[in-house]
């Protein structure tokens, strides 16, 4: 398994401070170094990158290619934030049921972007293999000189056959 965003991706998207406000480490008088703790970022990042493989599913069954497709890098780099700040930073959460963080809506939209991936609603710039139905030539066994039957109509004029009124 890949991991498909390092620390700067994540910082490009949130800034540094927002990035650190969530994978920094606290001290006891809760001061923070202002800075992200790499061993936090690198779990979340895994499971970030884990849970989009999973929702891909055997859908692309060739690695993705360095670099990583934007989406790709977005997609996970959301993935990485709502998961450090619904592990590391719980008071982040409002109500009662703990469901709402500042990242659950971006999560929510970069979960749907990853299944309209997954569905072949989108597709990645730098796609390996191509579905069946994109491209192609329909090829069409008939010979042409099919001569009426019982039941096969003329290919030209389309009289005759089954169909046609002479069986």
């Amino acid at each position: 398994m890949a991991v498909y965003v390092v620390l700067a991706d994540v910082e490009s998207r949130f800034t540094k401070e927002r990035v650190a406000e969530v994978f920094s480490t606290q001290a006891a008088d809760g001061s923070t170094p202002g800075t992200a703790d790499a061993t936090a970022f690198l779990a979340a990042a895994t499971d970030a990158s884990a849970e989009f493989e999973e929702i891909l599913g055997v859908t692309y069954v060739t690695p993705f290619v360095t670099p990583f497709d934007a989406a790709i890098v977005e997609i996970v780099a959301v993935f990485t934030m709502f998961r450090g700040a619904r592990l590391r930073r719980p008071e982040y959460a409002t109500g009662d049921a703990k469901t709402t963080g500042p990242y659950d809506a971006d999560y929510r939209l970069a979960l749907q972007r990853a299944f309209d991936l997954r569905d072949n609603k989108r597709r990645l710039t730098n796609q390996a293999i191509k579905p069946a139905t994109v491209g192609g030539a329909q090829t069409i066994y008939l010979p042409d000189a099919v001569k009426p039957g019982y039941f096969l109509p003329n290919p030209t004029t389309g009289e005759g056959g089954f169909s046609g009124g002479t069986y």
